[in-house]
């Protein structure tokens, strides 16, 4: 019988860096998922301005709970603005031009209530009714 041996790795954000920078010459995005300019508005801006959603906060806490942070400094962290207002104004702009709106589109888009999936038409009800008989 074949044995496998589980073998804990606890990665550690700062070390990891240092290896990608010496070994691969590596260049940081500047924050977790800004590789690509979609990605740091979607984290930045589209989910804390329409929903108060904060990943960034997640991500400081993955790095305290590993004790690769400490609270007072993620804290620090959190008191800065994401991005300053001239690098956030280009940011939407490039958005605004990929998704090809208005700047009034753009803001109605961030500023109006969330829509839920039953706002829409879809299955559900089906999908419900298939739940119900298959769970008898």
């Amino acid at each position: 019988m074949l044995q496998t041996r589980i073998i804990p790795v606890l990665l550690l954000k700062k070390k990891v860096k240092e290896i990608l920078i010496k070994d691969l010459q590596w260049k940081s995005y500047g924050a977790k998922h800004h590789e690509s300019l979609f990605t740091k508005w979607h984290q930045t801006e589209y989910l804390l301005r329409k929903f108060g959603f904060d990943k960034h906060r997640l991500h400081l806490s993955d790095l305290i709970l590993s004790n690769q942070l400490s609270r007072e400094k993620a804290l620090l962290e959190l008191s800065q603005p994401p991005m300053d207002k001239l690098k956030v104004k280009d940011l939407e702009n490039y958005v605004m031009k990929k998704f090809g709106i208005s700047e009034e589109e753009y803001h109605k888009i961030l500023t109006d209530n969330p829509r839920n999936f039953s706002d829409y038409p879809n299955n559900q009800k089906l999908l419900n009714l298939y739940a119900l008989f298959r769970s008898k």
